[in-house]
Order: C-alpha cells, then sequence, then structure tokens
C-alpha cells in the first residue's frame, strides 16, 4: 500500500513543513547551517523516531512480562565530523534495583526488533521524479 507524505516550504530559507498522517511534523536547519534552529533538524526527527521506536518496543516487552518499565532509554550515536555520517549508535535502557537482572538480554533484544531500526538496517529503494504543475 503506498502512502503520500507531502512537504511546505514556509517563508523561511530552511524550515520544512512535513505533512504526514494528519499530523504536520516542523523541521528546521541550526543557524550554523542558514536556518534558524525554530525546530528540529530532519536529522534530529529520525534520531527521536528511532529511540522512541526503541523505547516503546522495550515497553511492550515489559508489559507483555509484568516488568517494570524502563526509567529512561539513552541513546549515544557517534558521528564522523568529516562525513556526517552516523558511524555508531549505543541504547542504554536504565532499570530500577527491582527489574530482574536475568531479564536483560531479554529485554535487550527485544528492544532491537524496533521497525525504524529495522528500516535503517534494510533500506528501501529510493527513486525521484519531477513533475511540473
Amino acid at each position: 500500500m503506498a502512502k503520500k507524505v507531502f512537504t511546505a516550504i514556509p517563508n523561511n530559507k530552511k524550515r520544512v513543513d512535513v505533512h504526514v498522517d494528519g499530523h504536520v511534523v516542523v523541521t528546521d536547519h541550526t543557524t550554523n547551517y542558514g536556518g534558524e534552529n525554530a525546530a528540529p533538524s530532519m536529522g534530529t526527527v529520525f534520531l527521536a523516531g528511532l529511540v522512541a521506536c526503541t523505547t516503546s518496543t522495550a515497553r511492550g516487552y515489559c508489559k507483555k512480562h509484568d516488568l517494570p518499565m524502563p526509567e529512561k532509554v539513552l541513546m549515544t550515536y557517534d558521528m564522523d565530523e568529516e562525513t556526517e555520517l552516523i558511524t555508531n549508535v549505543s541504547f542504554e535502557f536504565v532499570v530500577s534495583p527491582d527489574f530482574p537482572e536475568k531479564r536483560y538480554n531479554a529485554l535487550m533484544k527485544a528492544a532491537g526488533h524496533c521497525t525504524v531500526k529495522n528500516w535503517w538496517l534494510n533500506p528501501p529503494a529510493f527513486e525521484s521524479t519531477v513533475s511540473a504543475e
């Protein structure tokens, strides 16, 4: 099933509003890249989606097994300064002392099934066209 997402570019040289599933996701560049830093950058939105998906998947595992939810999930990433490509992503699940240690590996494995992560590991084919209105 094909889904459509479209953008609008307001009178702002770097801001892009993305219309998807009845929502508007506003993005902007930092001032270093000519934007106003009025909203998260496109990459920041992508990374937020990755950690949110991982957290949600972990929550589902905990709920299914009647375990306490991690207090937070920390994501750390390394970026090559020259290419601006992400080279490593790490997640840390901060759990309460009553979280059973024997379930640590299962929690990490379950959270690893995040759909956004799987999109990254199995990228779609990309194509572009140009049309005139």
